[in-house]
């Protein structure tokens, strides 16, 4: 009975650091703005920003988002990509949405209503 028990904790400690599978999805859009997500301006890398990319596909999992007077109707906070980038350059590569990102690993915390992303990988 204490091995079945002892086995039974064990069990319940293995599954409770387990994590729900992100699900990951192909992206494509065009950066319409960016964030910054350190408060270290000293050691500013490109995993500190975060990118306000209007979506090609898919087409309807954004939020809407206004620049310049130019409303975007397919918006999101992408974080993670590795690299830079400047208003107007079209990426594409896999993403997964992660609405807790900014909270998580970052200084600044920005109030858009616009989903937050994680690169995954860049095309």
């Amino acid at each position: 009975m204490k091995k079945v028990l002892i086995a039974l904790v064990a069990l319940v400690c293995l599954t409770a650091g387990c994590k729900k599978r992100t699900d990951t999805f192909a992206f494509s859009g065009t950066v319409i703005d960016y964030y910054n997500c350190t408060l270290n301006s000293a050691s500013i890398s490109e995993m500190d920003f975060g990118y306000v990319v209007n979506l090609d596909t898919p087409d309807s999992i954004g939020g809407e988002y206004t620049s310049n007077g130019v409303k975007y109707k397919n918006a999101v906070l992408l974080y993670r990509t590795h690299a830079r980038y400047g208003d107007g350059e079209h990426i594409s590569g896999t993403m997964y949405l992660d609405e807790n990102y900014s909270r998580a690993y970052c200084q600044y915390h920005y109030h858009l209503d616009i989903p937050e992303g994680v690169c995954y990988k860049l095309d």
